[in-house]
């Protein structure tokens, strides 16, 4: 076994779902949230918000706070088997890393890649909450840098 000699900070969410322009593109035919839905979703984004800036927590500026980065949370999942899982995602597609020279791969080269998979075709519900995910930018103080607001058109009531 090999011995890590660094500290990785990471944050580690339940399994969550699509952001809102996939859920869109999947669900709503006229490429907008109906109004109802654009109020919830600015509510529950603005109430996680405020939990963030109790914390003194910033999410990463005016820029970085958008709809790819809210995303629906999914029914329980913990009673799902994998089988059940495997389902809900479909088979994890495999492919298998090697240099175009031929040669054996260096260390710290994964021998395979798994190629990113999405349940966007599956059942949604708009009455599921929202999270904010996508913390990379994020700074402590978010008094230094907030200056403006934008809403995504996507985001907009009809």
């Amino acid at each position: 076994m090999a011995q890590i000699d660094f500290i990785n900070e990471c944050l580690v969410y339940e399994l969550l779902g699509t952001n809102i322009p996939d859920t869109i593109d999947a669900h709503l035919p006229y490429g907008r949230l109906p109004g109802k839905l654009a109020k919830v979703i600015a509510e529950q984004s603005l109430i996680r918000l405020d939990s963030l800036h109790q914390q003194n927590i910033g999410h990463g500026g005016s820029i970085d706070l958008h709809t790819c980065n809210l995303v629906f949370t999914m029914h329980c999942m913990d009673n799902v088997t994998e089988e059940g899982f495997t389902e809900m995602l479909g088979k994890p597609e495999i492919g298998y890393v090697q240099r175009s020279d031929g040669k054996g791969l260096e260390p710290g080269i994964p021998e395979y890649i798994v190629r990113p998979t999405s349940y966007r075709t599956h059942s949604w519900n708009p009455a599921q909450l929202i999270k904010i995910i996508d913390f990379v930018e994020s700074f402590f103080n978010p008094q230094q840098f907030l200056k403006t607001l934008h809403t995504p058109l996507p985001v907009r009531g009809t």
